[in-house]
């Protein structure tokens, strides 16, 4: 199982209704829209020409322009500008994507109805731009950001839903525990060991924490609406603290597990998160497990409703 998903994590999930609001997504620069200047960045003024009576002034339910954004406002990143670009105004902006590398993310702070940001990699390392963004609610950073050191900015996204950072240099994961309204939330390939600081986020529903230093989950034991829990590629020895969870898929494959006794236990029976006939996954491939010894464990584990992948015969 590959937590990695090829389409941004966060798009599929917001961009209908994100572009429900967005006339021109996905169709081109606007007639009278941002040009491109002799440096290379773009610069989009309020309302452009062409635009479908939608601008900076708020109508259709649209935030204005904050005081601070002085016209035309640039976007030194040409990434960002091109995609800026394709809407009439600023505040036609809803869905930020781009697959290409960023290196800043200047501009955006001039974005007020962006909703979903979608960065596929670069050499980031300043997300201060996001900060007071109202209607943000997806950050996906799916890409490798390995100049991305300071989740800081982060912290005063109470409103934000999904959240995905991967191949950063983040050590301080911290400021995540302001994010209290997260349901989705993947950390791919940060090296992260201690998951303490995830506790608080007591709404995470999928929560993928694929290839990073863990050791113990057992904080992640108190998450209650969790449905969805990948620890693939990490350092888990015991998986006890892990059997009460009542998900519907635990992916705890490439880990050093070699007792099962705990999960054979409890794994998928009747739960407040589960259906009423619940067709659960258990993923414990590339562990060190004695298929012998462990063959009482294993034969309980496939009595419930469980899709176990382990790499011992039936």
């Amino acid at each position: 199982m590959v937590w990695i998903r090829r389409v941004p994590l966060l798009v599929g999930a917001l961009l209908a209704a994100a572009c429900g609001q967005t006339a021109d997504e996905g169709t081109g620069p606007a007639p009278g829209g941002a040009g491109i200047n002799g440096a290379g960045a773009s610069s989009l003024g309020a309302s452009g020409a062409g635009a479908s009576g939608v601008g900076a002034s708020g109508a259709g339910g649209q935030a204005p322009l904050p005081p601070s954004c002085v016209e035309p406002v640039e976007f030194p990143d040409p990434n960002i500008a091109a995609e800026v670009k394709r809407q009439a105004s600023l505040a036609d902006v809803a869905v930020l994507l781009t697959n290409g590398p960023v290196t800043s993310l200047a501009g955006v702070e001039c974005l007020p109805n962006l909703q979903v940001l979608s960065l596929g990699g670069g050499s980031l390392s300043d997300l201060s731009p996001l900060v007071g963004l109202p209607k943000l609610t997806g950050v996906d950073l799916f890409g490798s950001f390995p100049a991305l050191s300071d989740l800081s900015p982060l912290s005063s996204l109470a409103q934000l839903t999904e959240l995905q950072i991967n191949n950063s240099a983040v050590t301080d994961f911290s400021p995540l525990r302001a994010l209290t309204n997260l349901t989705s939330l993947s950390l791919v390939g940060d090296k992260l060991v201690d998951v303490s600081v995830l506790g608080s986020l007591l709404h995470l529903k999928t929560l993928g924490l694929f290839n990073n230093q863990i050791v113990d989950p057992s904080p992640l034991a108190v998450l209650p609406e969790l449905t969805e829990l990948v620890l693939t590629d990490n350092q888990i020895t015991d998986a006890t603290s892990l059997a009460s969870l009542k998900v519907i898929k635990l992916d705890l494959g490439a880990n050093q597990i070699s007792e099962l006794g705990p999960l054979a236990a409890s794994f998928c029976l009747v739960g407040p998160n589960l259906p009423k006939e619940p067709n659960c996954t258990l993923d414990v491939t590339n562990n060190p497990i004695d298929c012998q010894a462990q063959a009482s464990n294993l034969t309980l584990l496939r009595s419930h409703p469980v899709d176990l992948l382990v790499n011992c015969p039936p």
